[in-house]
C-alpha cells in the first residue's frame, strides 16, 4: 500500500498543523516585536511622502517632519513617529518601498494590523498559486492541504509575527512561472517587483533568463529601474543618490547569523568559501544537463517534474550560499512539492527502500518545517537554524540525485 494515497497521514498533520498555527498566530499581536521588520517600511514611507529619500534618512537616522495626519484621524506632534524598537532599515529596493509606503498613511496599530491581514491572504494566495504549478487539475482537498501546509510553516508564522516582505515577494515570484507562458507583460511586472527583495527572487530571474525568457526578465529589469526613478522623482533625489544609498544601507546586513553555511563558519572563510563552491559545482552541472533536454527523450510531466526540480535546486541553493533568515525558507516549498508529488507519482522509478527513506526525510521535514515557534523558544537558536540548514542541504542533495536519475532513465 502506497502511503501517500491514504487519508491517515493527511489527517494527522492536518490536526498538527492547526494546532501549531493557531498557536502561534494567537501570540503575535501580543509580541513586543509584533511588525518589527514592516515598521522599516511604514516609517520609511513617511519620508517618501514628505519628499525624502528614505535609504538617506535611515542612514541619517533623521525623523519624519511634524504634525502628522493619518487618515485614520491619529495626528502625532510630538516624537516619536516610529516604535523605539521595532527596525527602520528598509532593506528591499525601490518598488517595494514605493508599495508599501501607502501604510504611512495609517497610524502604527492600524497599518500593523492591515499589514498582518495582507500577509495571510498573501500566505493563501501563495498556495494556490504552488497547486496551480505542481497539479494539472487540482482538487478541493488539493487546495486546502496546500494552504494549511503554506499557511501552517515556521517560515509563513514567523512572516506573520515580523511583517517581512518574504511573503509577497514570494507570492510574486510563483506567479511569475505561473504566468511566464500565459501573459509575459504580467509575469514581467511581478518579477520587477519581487527582485526588490533580490536575495530571495534571484532564482526565478536567472530560472527564466536560462529557460530563454528574456522579453520578461527585460520587463522585469525595467519595472525595477522605473522604481529607482519613480522614487526620486517623488523625492527630489538623483536615481544615483538613490542607489548610492541603498547600497551603503544593505551593507551593515552583511554577516548577520541566519540559516545560511557561511553563518556557521564566520571565523574560518576558506571553508565557508569552500561549502559554497561545493554546492554550485552541481549546480552547473545541473543547469548543463537542463538548458540541453531537448536531447533527451522526457515525456511532458516529466519535463515539468525537471523544470520545477530545477527551480527548487536554485531556491535551495540561494538559501544555503548567501545570507538568509528562516522566514526566506518559504521558497523551500518547492523542493517539498517536488520530492513528495515525485513519490506519489513514481516519477523516479525509484526501489521501495529508496522510497522509504526520502518518505521518512519529508514526514520529519514537514514536521519540522511546520513546528510551532514554542518548541524554538525551548530551543537554543543555533541548533533550531542547524537543523533547518540540514533539511535545506539534504533537499538540495536528494533532488540533485532525482535529477541526476531522470537524466539516466531519459537517456
Amino acid at each position: 500500500m502506497n502511503i501517500l494515497t491514504t487519508k491517515a497521514p493527511y489527517i494527522i498533520f492536518a490536526i498538527y498543523a492547526i494546532v501549531s498555527l493557531f498557536t502561534d498566530v494567537y501570540s503575535f499581536p501580543n509580541s513586543p516585536f509584533f511588525g518589527v521588520d514592516f515598521h522599516s517600511y511604514w516609517y520609511a514611507g513617511h519620508f517618501v511622502h514628505q519628499g525624502s529619500d528614505p535609504y538617506q534618512a535611515a542612514i541619517d537616522g533623521a525623523s519624519p517632519q511634524l504634525p502628522i495626519t493619518y487618515i485614520d484621524g491619529t495626528v502625532v506632534t510630538q516624537e516619536p513617529v516610529g516604535q523605539p524598537h521595532l527596525m527602520k532599515v528598509p532593506a528591499n529596493t525601490a518598488p517595494i518601498v514605493l508599495l508599501l509606503s501607502i501604510f504611512a498613511l495609517l497610524s502604527w496599530p492600524n497599518a500593523v494590523w492591515v499589514w498582518f491581514i495582507c500577509n495571510i491572504i498573501f500566505a493563501i494566495a501563495t498556495a494556490i498559486v504552488l497547486t496551480n504549478l505542481f497539479m494539472n487539475k487540482p482538487k478541493t482537498s488539493d487546495y486546502l492541504l496546500s494552504i494549511l501546509l503554506f499557511t501552517s510553516l515556521f517560515s509563513t508564522k514567523s512572516i506573520f509575527h515580523t511583517g517581512q516582505t518574504s511573503l509577497i515577494v514570494g507570492l510574486l515570484m510563483f506567479s511569475t512561472i505561473l504566468l511566464a507562458d500565459r501573459n509575459r507583460l504580467a509575469a514581467g511586472l511581478a518579477l520587477g517587483i519581487a527582485l526588490s527583495k533580490y536575495s530571495l527572487s534571484l532564482p526565478v530571474f536567472l530560472f527564466l533568463w536560462l529557460k530563454r525568457k528574456r522579453s520578461l526578465v527585460i520587463i522585469a529589469i525595467l519595472t525595477q529601474l522605473l522604481g529607482v526613478f519613480a522614487l526620486a522623482w517623488l523625492t527630489q533625489t538623483s536615481p544615483v543618490a538613490i542607489i548610492t544609498a541603498y547600497l551603503a544601507m544593505i551593507a551593515a546586513h552583511i554577516g548577520q547569523s541566519g540559516i545560511h553555511l557561511a553563518n556557521y563558519f564566520s571565523e574560518n572563510t576558506i571553508i565557508a568559501i569552500a561549502l559554497i563552491i561545493g554546492i554550485t559545482i552541481p549546480m552547473l552541472f545541473v543547469i548543463h544537463y537542463w538548458t540541453q533536454q531537448e536531447r533527451f527523450n522526457l515525456p511532458e510531466d516529466q519535463r515539468k517534474m525537471l523544470d520545477l526540480s530545477v527551480m527548487a535546486l536554485f531556491n535551495l541553493h540561494i538559501l544555503l550560499a548567501f545570507y538568509h533568515r528562516e522566514y526566506d525558507a518559504i521558497i523551500w516549498v518547492v523542493s517539498f512539492f517536488v520530492l513528495f508529488l515525485g513519490l506519489k507519482n513514481n516519477v523516479w522509478d525509484l526501489p521501495k527502500s529508496v522510497k522509504a527513506m526520502i518518505l521518512v526525510f519529508l514526514i520529519f521535514s514537514v514536521f519540522w518545517m511546520t513546528r510551532s515557534e514554542l518548541l524554538d523558544h525551548l530551543l537554543l537558536n543555533t541548533i533550531a537554524n542547524i537543523i533547518t540548514t540540514t533539511i535545506l542541504m539534504l533537499s538540495f542533495v536528494i533532488t540533485f540525485l532525482l535529477v541526476y536519475r531522470m537524466r539516466r532513465l531519459s537517456e
